[in-house]
This record gives structure tokens, sequence and C-alpha cells, in this order.
């Protein structure tokens, strides 16, 4: 669990193949409306040249 306040967040690290079932289990237990935002791994942060 992350975030501030009382509303919550989490990350939830999982299979990509999981992420509809995962948030409709997250959505039928939460009493408010759950947003999702979806990624994936990337690369760290770069310096890039200009």
């Amino acid at each position: 669990m992350t975030g501030g306040g009382f509303g919550g967040c989490t990350v939830t690290l999982l299979e990509a193949s999981a992420a509809p079932q995962a948030m409709q289990h997250i959505q039928a237990q939460y009493s408010g409306t759950a947003t999702f935002y979806l990624s994936q791994a990337a690369d760290g942060a770069q310096v890039l040249p200009l």
C-alpha cells in the first residue's frame, strides 16, 4: 500500500495475463470506483544528449 490520504494506492506486480482478473477482484472488494494504470518494466533513468 502506498500513497497519501485515506483512499490508498497499491502497486501490484503480476503477469500481464493476470491483470484483468486482478482488476475485477480489486473493484469487487473496493467500495469506491477503482482506477487502474497498467505499465510494464523498462530501463532506468539515463542522461540523453541534447
